[in-house]
């Protein structure tokens, strides 16, 4: 099995995550083996650098992370059989590997843990696409929080979903084939989507957007690919 790691670091650019990320923390009595901390996606020069030098530092995986206990368990572990644990350069045996992947949540399961993703699993059944994200892939996924479909004018949503075409073209423009983490979305400028259409990607001084929406969190990992939280739907 993969060895535990005995602290982690973990990062976000939005200031009510890192916020919320240290008290999840505490609660899960997890102080002094993890900790939360503004900033964006580590490096290698910079992970040296940290003092005390952690076992492990990602990017905020504040939703998969904390859910529960056990799945705080499953995660530690499965990143460090997937080779991240002690600074170590050695490949991991495919075994701890394959089950590493295991133990990760699905797209769907990373948005039921979440909480805040209710109206976007109920579009997602709507349109018959709820299966495609927790069974294929992979995908990166710009997920709209419940407080994003909440802001569209009144009724569309309702009118949404008694147009699953119509809706399953809105959610498909949220999903691009292939994993793409914040570092990777950086040197990009244009992605295609599943829908066909592209998106427009920029990075500014005050972080990444989407069409011009922030994410809200980044490089949430699940097991058929990338969440990316944002706080608008976006359009075709």
């Amino acid at each position: 099995s993969g060895q535990q790691p005995d602290s982690i670091v973990l990062r976000d650019f939005s200031d009510i995550n890192v916020r919320d990320g240290a008290a999840l923390i505490s609660s899960r009595g997890l102080d002094g083996i993890a900790r939360f901390e503004k900033g964006d996606a580590f490096d290698a020069g910079q992970l040296a650098a940290l003092s005390p030098r952690p076992t492990l530092g990602i990017v905020s995986g504040l939703y998969e992370l904390f859910a529960d206990n056990d799945m705080v368990a499953r995660s530690l572990a499965g990143l460090a059989a997937a080779g991240c644990g002690n600074g170590s350069d050695s490949a991991p045996a495919s075994g701890q590997a394959d089950r590493a992947e295991r133990a990760q949540p699905s797209i769907v399961e990373v948005a039921q843990v979440a909480g805040q993703f209710s109206t976007l699993l109920r579009a997602a059944t709507a349109a018959g696409l709820a299966e495609t994200l927790a069974n294929d892939g992979p995908f990166t996924v710009f997920a709209p929080t419940d407080g994003a479909f909440a802001d569209l004018p009144e009724g569309t949503l309702e009118g949404l979903l008694e147009d699953p075409e119509a809706l399953g073209q809105i959610l498909l423009y949220h999903v691009v084939p292939g994993t793409y983490t914040v570092a990777e979305l950086r040197e990009q400028t244009e992605l295609e989507t599943v829908q066909g259409q592209r998106l427009r990607i920029a990075s500014t001084a005050d972080g990444l957007t989407v069409n011009g929406t922030y994410l809200l969190t980044a490089d949430i990992r699940a097991s058929n690919g990338m969440v990316h939280v944002i706080t608008s739907v976006l359009t075709p």
